[in-house]
């Protein structure tokens, strides 16, 4: 495939996708935790697929590590709860992985922000789609059938 037919992300979109500063993305590419993305003729970054997975990794990493210190604190059920949950969109959002959706379905409640991201998602799927129906099957399981 033609570079020019990659689509890549500029840094305000890479760090709208994943709630980030562009302080924390571009010290992630200084210390090496993510590659350093291309650059055209002006110096303006090009992120690509590639490098979305690897902030989602690196996030999800994140958020495993935080698990494992909230397990020692007060109330840690409902902070690993959440985690779990962050890490499991991130990994179907993301990483395209819909083993994510899976553990999103197992879950016995959703975050309304989850719920979101997850209608954000299913928009860029053909309605007529497994993709598409898995996740509405979700967030219909977690909003209006929880409520019956």
């Amino acid at each position: 495939m033609n570079n020019i037919h990659k689509r890549t992300y500029t840094p305000v979109e890479i760090c709208k996708m994943f709630d980030i500063s562009k302080s924390t993305l571009f010290r992630w590419e200084r210390e090496g935790d993510i590659l350093p993305p291309d650059r055209d003729l002006r110096q303006r970054r090009h992120y690509t697929q590639k490098h979305r997975a690897e902030i989602a990794a690196l996030l999800m990493r994140r958020d495993y590590e935080k698990m494992m210190r909230a397990e020692k604190e007060p109330g840690a059920q409902e902070r690993m709860e959440a985690l779990s949950e962050q890490i499991s969109l991130r990994k179907f959002v993301h990483l395209q992985d819909r083993t994510g959706l899976y553990q999103l379905a197992e879950h016995e409640t959703l975050s309304s922000d989850t719920i979101h991201q997850l209608l954000q998602e299913a928009r860029r799927h053909e309605p007529s789609s497994d993709v598409f129906r898995e996740i509405i099957q979700v967030i219909y399981e977690k909003t209006i059938k929880s409520k019956e």
